[in-house]
């Protein structure tokens, strides 16, 4: 298969703290990576937080694979004074042939908060439906 993927960010007055993105994909056939762990998630993990579970729980995300599918993720990212984050993000995920998986959405917010180098509170909230 193949997967083109676009990753863009805008860039601000505060660049460092906050950052407007958006990240678009189209999947062709059923791509896969090469160097990429199965239980690390699909190859559309980055694409956004709505495409990523959170390893522990693995709550359901998105269609992570790519497979026959195109979409992306439009979202903001504030990062405070580097030790806190809130990202809001919506994404979504079309096919290009029918299936019946159909079409995807979802909505999502996280907040992360550093206490420590070593710990770390995220918390995740996602909303997705399909059509």
């Amino acid at each position: 298969g193949l997967l083109v993927l676009v990753e863009s960010s805008f860039f601000r007055r505060n660049p460092l703290t906050l950052v407007p993105y958006l990240n678009l994909f189209a999947g062709f056939d059923s791509p896969q990576s090469l160097a990429r762990g199965a239980d690390s998630g699909g190859v559309l993990r980055n694409t956004g937080i709505n495409f990523e579970s959170d390893g522990l729980t693995k709550y359901p995300t998105l269609d992570a694979r790519g497979h026959e599918s195109y979409g992306g993720a439009l979202g903001v990212e504030y990062l405070f004074d580097l030790s806190r984050q809130i990202v809001v993000e919506g994404a979504v995920v079309e096919r290009m042939e029918d299936s019946p998986a159909g079409s995807e959405y979802a909505l999502g917010v996280r907040f992360q908060q550093a206490f420590s180098k070593a710990w770390i509170l995220r918390l995740d909230a996602m909303r997705g439906w399909r059509e």
